[in-house]
């Protein structure tokens, strides 16, 4: 599965689905959308992978990544 933790990107890639999300104005997903996807994540046992994408999560503060990827590594299922 993808989240989506920023809604643009700060370069254009030549083969992305979001070419058209370029730019510093898209800001990043609030704590209820991510709780929103977390709640998803931990209700649907079959998704075993998830990618960070939407732009480079790298992006983000090393705070806000390490806590969506704290939450992500608790869910049991979540292997990758």
């Amino acid at each position: 599965a993808l989240l989506k933790p920023l809604l643009a990107c700060p370069v254009y890639c030549r083969f992305c689905f979001r070419r058209e999300a370029v730019g510093a104005d898209g800001g990043v997903l609030t704590e209820a959308e991510l709780e929103a996807a977390f709640a998803w994540f931990a209700a649907t046992p079959a998704v075993r992978e998830v990618i960070l994408t939407g732009g480079d999560p790298l992006m983000l503060s090393p705070r806000r990544l390490e806590a969506i990827l704290a939450r992500l590594a608790a869910l049991p299922q979540i292997e990758l």
